[in-house]
């Protein structure tokens, strides 16, 4: 099965809690412990500083046909999830997904240019659906192993990390700010094995 950036992006928000489909690769058993600063607005449900997350919790990372990569992680053991997906021919990996440090920048901080796309979904519902959704403003993304389908992990790490909360467009996937929540996370590793579609 190909999926493309609309739909793996539909596909990574629609799914059930419970489903086993395209980008439902949520942990549900596990979360990991977060600092608790203030937040600059009482709405904006997640803290403004996160910090050192450390390991973040096993869960599967899918490869779509086309290459495309995708994982999802619970965070702050709520119903936070980091979105991180890795787009070939887009942004940093225009010439494919390779191991590397990328800078989130340019590019990178849209959903509808960005090759290494980060986004930080707010208090999911049983859907899958956020309640507010963030998207880097900066950044690196080291990637260590692109992984493959069959058991191989993929290994990353986000470092200084920081986000806002946006809107993107469900069509064109045009990314834009909507307000004053942010956050920042100083570090978050990530390893997984890759699975094809289910």
């Amino acid at each position: 099965m190909s999926v493309g950036r609309g739909g793996a992006l539909l596909a990574l928000l629609l799914t059930g809690a419970c489903a086993t489909q395209l980008g439902d690769v949520f942990v549900l058993d596990a979360g990991v412990s977060c600092s608790m600063v203030l937040t600059p607005d009482p709405l904006c449900s997640v803290p403004v500083d996160l910090g050192v997350l450390g390991n973040a919790p096993t869960g599967d990372v899918v490869r779509t046909d086309d290459g495309t990569t995708i994982a999802t992680l619970p965070i702050c053991q709520t119903a936070h999830r980091l979105s991180l997906q890795l787009y070939p021919g887009h942004g940093v990996f225009a010439q494919g997904i390779r191991a590397g440090d990328y800078p989130l920048a340019g590019a990178e901080l849209a959903m509808d240019t960005c090759g290494a796309c980060v986004r930080l979904l707010a208090d999911t519902d049983a859907h899958g659906t956020p309640t507010r959704t963030y998207m880097a403003t900066g950044g690196t993304l080291h990637l260590l192993a692109v992984g493959a389908p069959g058991g191989a992990e993929l290994v990353a790490s986000l470092e200084n990390l920081t986000l806002h909360e946006v809107a993107i467009d469900p069509l064109t996937f045009a990314t834009t700010s909507t307000g004053v929540c942010v956050t920042r996370i100083t570090t978050i590793d990530v390893k997984a094995p890759v699975i094809p579609p289910r």
